[in-house]
């Protein structure tokens, strides 16, 4: 009797340590990250992003942008800058907010500025040029990923970006399983990864630093990929004064293309249309695996469309 006592009261407190440390106890690979600080890259938003648990990045200041006839990269002036298109193929409203420029307008010699990019579009070798606009996938790079010997075929790997430190190597693109974790499964010091958000009037997903402190500003949705856009309406002035400065992260809804023709940009606060299809450095069969939201959902690692849709490129900086 006195064993079989000893014994439940070894398992009680087995099944108690697991249930103090869970974490301890989980299958899930715990975080250790270095001590900062970490200089923030020129180009960069000034808040850490954990995409592994041994590692953390710094996000680019807006989506990577392209200028044809001059051959310049760059990254939007402004978080929330978005080309769009003066034609939309969807038949809603043409939108966008970069002046003088249209996806819609894609070319070899293009004055303006294009945003959406076919997969591994970055020019190396003079091959898949990010002014493509085939429908056939198999005018795109065919590989699986865009690292190791295949790195080049990375846009911010490739090219120097004009306002991001100007030299080749300094970026890169997220994968597949980074961009689920950032959205998925990191550790914050608020809980609070993600929340959907109407930014100066455009729609799009707001990403939450690693240490972002809860009591800057009250958000609606945290962490809730059925919310609405609207479930939080910022202004500018809130924007530029109190989330960015806190290292707060905006993706906007800028939809996608294919071939010139761009889609889902209903930027209308009554309407429920409106996606972000983002790129990634992986590609699952012909799809590439970044990231796709929408009015109701969040779907990282998912297919965010085949490999000749041009997408938006958000670029990260390692920490360390």
């Amino acid at each position: 009797m006195k064993r079989f006592t000893r014994a439940i009261v070894a398992i009680a407190l087995m099944v108690f340590a697991v249930a103090c440390n869970p974490e301890e106890n989980s299958n899930n690979e715990q975080p250790n990250y270095p001590e900062g600080p970490f200089e923030v890259p020129v180009g960069g938003v000034n808040g850490l992003f954990a995409v592994s648990p041994i590692q953390q990045v710094f996000i680019s200041q807006g989506n990577l942008q392209y200028q044809a006839s001059t051959n310049t990269w760059r990254f939007a002036e402004n978080q929330w800058n978005f080309v769009g298109s003066s034609v939309a193929a969807d038949n809603s409203e043409p939108c966008g907010n970069v002046v003088g420029s249209s996806n819609h307008g894609i070319s070899s010699s293009y004055e303006g500025w294009i945003d959406l990019f076919g997969w591994g579009t970055s020019g190396y070798n003079s091959a898949y040029m990010p002014y493509t606009t085939s429908y056939n996938t198999e005018d795109y790079f065919t590989g699986t990923s865009l690292t190791d010997e295949n790195a080049n075929m990375d846009w911010g790997v490739y090219n120097p970006i004009s306002n991001g430190g100007n030299q080749a190597g300094m970026w890169r693109s997220m994968t597949k399983e980074e961009w689920k974790y950032l959205l998925d499964t990191r550790t914050t010091t608020s809980n609070v990864r993600y929340a959907k958000a109407v930014v100066n009037g455009v729609k799009g997903l707001m990403l939450l630093p690693d240490y972002w402190d809860a009591n800057v500003f009250e958000l609606n949705g945290k962490n809730d990929g059925n919310a609405a856009f609207d479930v939080n309406v910022i202004t500018l002035d809130t924007w530029q004064n109190v989330l960015e400065p806190s290292g707060v992260v905006f993706l906007p809804a800028a939809g996608n293309r294919n071939g010139t023709g761009v889609n889902s940009i209903d930027q209308h606060l009554s309407s429920t249309g409106g996606a972000g299809y983002y790129s990634s450095s992986t590609r699952t069969n012909l799809d590439v695996s970044g990231v796709y939201f929408g009015s109701y959902h969040v779907t990282p690692g998912a297919g965010a469309g085949e490999s000749s849709r041009g997408l938006s490129v958000r670029l990260v900086h390692d920490a360390y």
